[in-house]
């Protein structure tokens, strides 16, 4: 970002690492100044992005001396893009797969993040959601399969199950750019662990991968939790 006149603006350097404030961050005594670090996608960059390289080498970085920290208020957001190697993108039903995938291993996918993500204001828990509405995991299947994608992102996955609400709702798995090709996960906390960073990065693709190649699913309860090993083991097919 860039501070002009008195305000933030957006720099149009996507193809680059930013540092930008976040207001949802209050800061500490310490550490007055909430900031997120933001990578490029590699669809901004010219020759390509290598993630893991410059995660390692960033985190170094971030680690030395004490000038940046982390605490509850914080989180790791994942966005991937959609456009698999062949350069695919996802269809309509790859993307309602993606939906039963995420909703039966959610509770999973809690187990491996802190409490203050499970849930939160910035990572609400899209399987609650419909469940506070009544709905079995057999039933939301039903809905998904009948409603366009376009209706079920707008009405469960961005509107927390009211459609006719302005109230922004940040879900675990944020779909709003599906259209866009872009999926966001939002559980994981904040952290400046490179490998906890990567190790996320690699599931969250593999329900990606698994959409994409077909994976069914069949609804569970929703106090069910697999385990990861089942969770890994379904999603490799």
């Amino acid at each position: 970002h860039e501070y002009v006149d008195g305000r933030w603006r957006t720099a149009d350097k996507k193809d680059q690492w930013r540092v930008c404030p976040d207001g949802s961050l209050d800061g500490t005594a310490s550490h007055p100044y909430g900031v997120e670090i933001i990578t490029p996608l590699p669809s901004d960059c010219e020759n390509g992005f290598k993630t893991y390289d410059s995660i390692y080498a960033v985190c170094e970085k971030l680690n030395e001396g004490n000038h940046f920290m982390v605490n509850k208020e914080c989180g790791t957001h994942v966005t991937l893009e959609t456009i698999d190697e062949h350069g695919r993108a996802m269809t309509a039903d790859d993307i309602k797969r993606f939906m039963k995938l995420w909703l039966v291993f959610e509770n999973t996918m809690d187990t491996i993040v802190s409490r203050s993500r499970r849930d939160g204001h910035y990572c609400g828990h899209l399987g609650k959601a419909y469940l506070r509405r009544g709905n079995t995991m057999a039933d939301v299947f039903a809905r998904i399969d009948e409603n366009t994608v376009q209706d079920e992102v707008e009405s469960f996955w961005r509107r927390n199950g009211d459609a006719t609400s302005s109230f922004f709702y940040a879900p675990s798995a944020n779909l709003q750019k599906v259209m866009e090709n872009r999926i966001e996960f939002r559980q994981h906390q904040g952290t400046l662990n490179a490998n906890k960073i990567i190790r996320y990065m690699e599931l969250c693709e593999m329900f990606l991968t698994a959409s994409q190649n077909g994976v069914e699913i069949q609804p569970t309860a929703w106090n069910h939790t697999p385990s990861i090993q089942d969770m890994i083991s379904m999603l490799n097919g």
